[in-house]
């Protein structure tokens, strides 16, 4: 892993500088990266981990043009672009990208830190890098995620099926059910690439068949689950039996579900599932799916 931050480039510009001298110095770091990453892939062994390197306002906010801000935003962009291409060439190497990682909140530096002790990411942000580095130890020790079993009642729809009916669960056309409509829209495009798709839920099954099958507002249809289990025994058992059927470990297995009970459960008896504890706002399931539990 080779941890980059935005002083690798800043470190090397004149004073005054321009938004031209950051665009010469960044190129003269991606010549020095892509030839590590030559010199790396030569020795054969694992992988290479780079990651982009989030702008600082510290830096934007030194220029007093909002054009030239703008050039150098446009400067850093297409420096990223360039990073994040070199995967193209390179198979032994990854580059994360740390954009997407500085929302909710997530602060990119703490001054202090940054200004005596020269560390430039914020512990928030280093915790946030390592889940991701994580991810990727996972997926090259053969441990990535391969099933994503969902709950239906207040999971994939809104409301109990056995209590509204059919025509009155939440799916979309409402608030509420934009959210849901939402998660299914999420699940569905996990699955289309490799992830397995299964519903555990306690429900009867015929009624549970009829929602997949034929209501209009449904994202995800039967033929997108490889199993949809509804009956009313334990959860835990349902999902030791699935895992049987797919040959598969249960390790393999990310369970979301908006009951704490079921979640509680599952993680008692169920130790090695990676369990999504949602609840009853479902604006925040997609984001709490996402966060650790698709990888």
């Amino acid at each position: 892993m080779c941890l980059l931050d935005a002083s690798v480039v800043f470190d090397e510009v004149p004073v005054p500088w321009e938004p031209e001298d950051v665009r010469r110095i960044f190129d003269e770091k991606l010549t020095l990266l892509d030839g590590l990453a030559t010199a790396f892939a030569g020795t054969g062994q694992g992988t290479l981990v780079f990651n982009t390197l989030p702008l600082p306002r510290e830096w934007t906010a030194q220029l007093i043009g909002v054009r030239d801000r703008a050039r150098l935003g446009a400067v850093w962009r297409e420096a990223h672009a360039r990073l994040l291409r070199l995967m193209d060439r390179h198979p032994a190497l990854t580059v994360l990208d740390f954009d997407p990682l500085l929302g909710a909140d997530l602060p990119l530096r703490d001054d202090r830190l940054g200004v005596y002790t020269h560390t430039e990411f914020s512990p928030e942000a280093h915790a946030a890098y390592a889940r991701e580095v994580a991810h990727l130890l996972r997926a090259a020790t053969g441990r990535a995620k391969k099933c994503l079993v969902l709950d239906l009642d207040n999971t994939v729809w809104g409301g109990i099926l056995g209590d509204d009916g059919i025509e009155g669960i939440e799916v979309a056309g409402s608030y509420r059910g934009e959210a849901f409509r939402r998660l299914q829209r999420t699940a569905r495009q996990v699955a289309s690439q490799g992830v397995l798709l299964a519903a555990v839920s306690k429900n009867d099954l015929d009624p549970v068949r009829e929602v997949l099958r034929s209501h209009p507002d449904m994202t995800l249809r039967e033929d997108d689950f490889v199993r949809v289990v509804a009956n009313w025994r334990p959860k835990h058992d349902n999902l030791r039996e699935l895992a049987a059927e797919l040959n598969l470990g249960v390790d393999s297995f990310v369970f979301a579900d908006d009951s704490p009970y079921e979640c509680g459960l599952v993680a008692r008896e169920l130790p090695d599932v990676a369990v999504v504890a949602l609840d009853d706002e479902p604006a925040l399931h997609v984001e709490k799916l996402l966060r650790d539990g698709s990888q």
